[in-house]
């Protein structure tokens, strides 16, 4: 019984003192750092994709302008225009090479504002993890030389369910996302960087 006692005192003591560490941030503060949130942001970015789902590749590089514009505290719309290319080696020369027409537009829910705001955390520009369900359209691709056996992803509209990371360092930026199609045909994935205008 006494060394429950003791125990159980020192927790209480331990929980006490961790409390008492942890920054608090009056809930003003909190909605000004908020509304510090740049409400139109403007990227260019390239994107790699890194995993595949089956043997159609997402693309070997994408490039686009992105522009992210801030609705309310925690959502955003995010459009993205540009190319998504592909190409194959043999014996370190390029053989062939494919683009596709790519563009998205993007509702992001961004959940962790708060959690980052108390660990004094920047939040520039929407730095941090969201939720997204993305719109997509990729056009017709373009193959040279002209070869079936070339593989690029689809083309017309599809629809993803995203998660991701952002952040930003002066006027680069540094994006990781996954996302799975709505009909689980395919996943979008990647590493992006970019740079903030």
């Amino acid at each position: 019984m006494k060394l429950k006692a003791i125990f159980s005192f020192f927790f209480i003591c331990f929980f006490i003192l961790a409390k008492a560490q942890k920054k608090q941030l009056a809930p003003e503060s909190i909605d000004s750092a908020y509304w510090s949130i740049q409400k139109n942001t403007f990227r260019i970015n390239l994107t790699f994709p890194a995993l595949t789902l089956g043997d159609i590749p997402e693309g070997t590089g994408i490039l686009t302008g992105m522009y992210e514009w801030s609705q309310k505290r925690n959502l955003s719309m995010v459009s993205k225009l540009g190319l998504n290319s592909y190409d194959d080696y043999h014996e370190r020369f390029l053989v062939k090479f494919s683009y596709q027409a790519y563009a998205s537009v993007e509702q992001r829910y961004y959940f962790n504002f708060k959690r980052r705001i108390r660990k004094t955390k920047p939040i520039l520009n929407n730095c941090g993890t969201y939720l997204g369900l993305e719109a997509r359209y990729l056009s017709n691709a373009y193959i040279s030389p002209d070869d079936n056996s070339f593989k690029t992803p689809s083309s017309g509209f599809k629809l993803y369910y995203t998660i991701g990371h952002q952040v930003q360092k002066n006027n680069y930026f540094i994006n990781f996302h996954f996302g799975i199609q709505s009909n689980l045909e395919s996943i979008t994935n990647g590493i992006g960087i970019g740079y903030v205008f």
